[in-house]
């Protein structure tokens, strides 16, 4: 009996221990997931605000560039429309009027190729006969506002404030897994990675805490009881802790044949204690 008050006067020192352990490690968790929160703000914040920009300043010169080219494409649609009227009237002329349509026409075929080469020369190419002005106007405004160097610098800010983001997300990644490794081990660590297992070192402090409660109220029990007594319970609770082990070994390894298809981090590990730097 002696050996067992001092197996669980041991025990409790050790939990405590662990506990006190696990609750600093879980202040050490929070302070850092709240100034991972902070940091993740902010670069939304300054992303948001570079996407705001980028926006704008595309959407202010690409409507600029395309009203202008709707009024000269619409030009070139009329001008075109009026060739074709002309055409039209000369098909349909009388005799003592076919001079004159064709005069009308040659007219229209110069109006209609002048215009075609001072808006090819300004926007590169002019609206096709099968596309709507808006859609070749929209093109246009894009292509110009591609190349434009406000509108360049300014997803270019945005790219790099993107990247940043994600640099920040990928380093507190790190660190994040950096203290896990501390508080756990980095045994443990990879098997919590493995099984997506995220750190709660304030529940671990609780059982912990519960572990030392228990050793309690098992010394309490022995006191209460006569020695001879004493001796059998602590035998018939030796005895259904090993039933509930075994329970549990059989449950776990039911789960991890089922889910052998799944991962190869085997069944899952109950964390019974703390991490090797613990």
């Amino acid at each position: 009996m002696q050996t067992e008050r001092a197996r669980l006067t041991q025990l409790i020192e050790r939990a405590e221990q662990h506990a006190a352990l696990f609750e600093d490690a879980a202040a050490r968790f929070a302070a850092q997931k709240q100034a991972h929160h902070v940091e993740a703000e902010e670069h939304a914040e300054r992303v948001t605000h570079a996407k705001a920009l980028a926006e704008h300043t595309r959407h202010a010169f690409t409507a600029e560039v395309e009203t202008r080219v709707r009024t000269d494409g619409q030009e070139l649609v009329e001008a075109r429309a009026q060739l074709q009227a002309a055409r039209d009237a000369a098909r349909a002329a009388k005799f003592g009027r076919r001079r004159t349509a064709a005069r009308d026409i040659n007219t229209a075929e110069e109006s209609v190729a002048k215009i075609e080469q001072r808006v090819t020369q300004t926007w590169g190419t002019s609206p096709s006969l099968l596309r709507p002005v808006a859609e070749w106007a929209t093109k246009i405004a894009t292509e110009h506002a591609d190349a434009h160097s406000e509108v360049q610098a300014a997803e270019q800010a945005l790219s790099d404030t993107e990247a940043a983001r994600q640099q920040a997300a990928q380093r507190q990644a790190v660190e994040r897994d950096r203290l896990t490794v501390e508080v756990y081990g980095a045994e443990q660590a990879r098997q919590m990675r493995g099984t997506f297992r995220t750190p709660n070192p304030k529940a671990d402090a609780e059982r912990a805490r519960k572990r030392a409660a228990d050793a309690r109220r098992v010394i309490a029990e022995l006191d209460a009881r006569p020695v001879a007594e004493a001796a059998e319970w602590l035998a018939q609770r030796r005895e259904q802790q090993r039933a509930e082990r075994e329970a549990l070994q059989a449950r776990q390894e039911a789960l991890a044949r089922r889910s052998a298809g799944l991962t190869r981090t085997g069944p899952d590990q109950r964390r019974e204690g703390p991490g090797r730097n613990l």
